[in-house]
């Protein structure tokens, strides 16, 4: 089902169609909630709190600082003021004597922090040990909410930001980059630092990529919003035309900025509020100081400063292609380097980021041999 109109390039005025009582769209957004998990394949249950196993054999090793796999061995955290999960893996050829490559990874909404570790990082190990990928030490942050505060809701997303949930971006820079690099021998130069994340976490590794660019070489996005303001023709957020002006007024709370399944709506509070008070008539201002797009600018950012690959699904739920495409032609415009992957048939779902996650290895892999030849 097409998401906007096919001359409009506009969000599809369901609305105006007829009007959904309030029951059946809350029953409606949890059965496609389930669908969207059910296509994340054999790794579902993590959308949902299910349990998974680290693999039982690697070349390299897992550090836990968790309480996902039985014990509580979390860090704590004095910004968040609570218990914090962390993975550390460590590459085959790990000698603490050598300083070692590093690679952030930034988890998804309603993944767990070890999501990655128990999915895609036995395919890295593999590559690592046979070479046909550089070894480096991969860091696994928790950007899971803190606290729930109602019980019978979702968590709220929080894209690892400082907001009014917690000082998240804190907690990743000045709590665990400290910690990681004074436990393991990591190397000091930023060409050595990569960050990575896929929806919320693609938000994230873009976000702090471009904020700490003087630490950080290279970013990945796998489909992550990075045009908060976007707005398509029409002034929603799914419709494929963009105004040339980014958004100003985010005084439609009932907007919707995804159709889960295609169908159900997500509306603009329920993915925005949490972070954001959108009464506040200052908001546009406090959604552009974390908006990747904005940042381009108001950070001045230079070509030379950071590589960057944005990849997305065509058919992206939530519209992040649109945001993905309009990120990358704001950095080009800029002179930035910006490698951008489309899977023509995706959407917002694990088996998307599947097809995806073979093009972020292989950036990977480009962007740290180009780095070995000139060190």
């Amino acid at each position: 089902m097409a998401r906007q109109s096919a001359i409009l390039g506009c969000s599809m005025p369901w609305s105006a169609v007829f009007r959904t009582p309030a029951w059946i769209q809350t029953l409606a957004f949890w059965l496609s909630l389930a669908w969207l998990a059910a296509q994340s394949g054999p790794a579902r249950g993590q959308f949902l709190g299910g349990r998974q196993d680290l693999p039982a054999s690697l070349h390299g090793q897992i550090i836990d600082w968790s309480d996902e796999n039985g014990a509580d061995n979390r860090i704590w955290s004095e910004v968040l003021g609570a218990p914090r999960s962390l993975y550390v893996y460590l590459p085959p050829d790990y000698d603490p004597g050598t300083p070692q490559r590093v690679m952030f990874w930034f988890h998804a909404y309603l993944q767990k922090t070890g999501w990655f570790a128990k999915n895609l990082l036995s395919e890295m190990d593999s590559k690592m040990a046979s070479g046909e990928l550089p070894g480096m030490v991969i860091v696994f942050p928790d950007g899971s909410q803190a606290s729930r505060r109602r019980k019978l809701s979702l968590p709220a997303a929080t894209l690892f930001m400082n907001s009014e949930q917690g000082e998240y971006e804190s907690h990743v820079m000045d709590e665990v980059w400290p910690l990681v690099h004074e436990r393991f021998n990591l190397s000091d130069r930023k060409e050595d630092h990569l960050f990575a994340g896929a929806s919320m976490g693609g938000n994230a590794s873009m976000r702090m990529a471009l904020r700490h660019r003087d630490r950080i070489g290279a970013a990945i996005s796998i489909f992550g919003p990075l045009d908060l303001r976007y707005q398509d023709i029409c002034g929603g957020f799914l419709g494929n035309i963009p105004r040339p002006e980014p958004r100003t007024n985010y005084n439609r709370p009932r907007l919707p900025v995804a159709r889960l399944a295609g169908v159900v709506p997500v509306r603009l509070k329920q993915f925005a509020e949490p972070l954001f008070d959108l009464r506040d008539p200052e908001v546009a201002q406090h959604i552009r100081m974390q908006n990747p797009r904005d940042l381009l600018e108001d950070l001045d950012v230079r070509p030379g400063e950071l590589k960057i690959l944005v990849a997305y699904g065509r058919f992206d739920d939530y519209n992040f292609d649109s945001q993905g495409r309009a990120f990358a032609r704001a950095a080009r415009e800029r002179g930035l380097e910006v490698e951008e992957v489309v899977d023509p048939w995706g959407r917002h779902s694990r088996r998307t980021a599947d097809r995806l996650f073979p093009s972020a290895l292989d950036f990977i892999d480009r962007y740290w041999a180009e780095g070995a030849e000139n060190p």
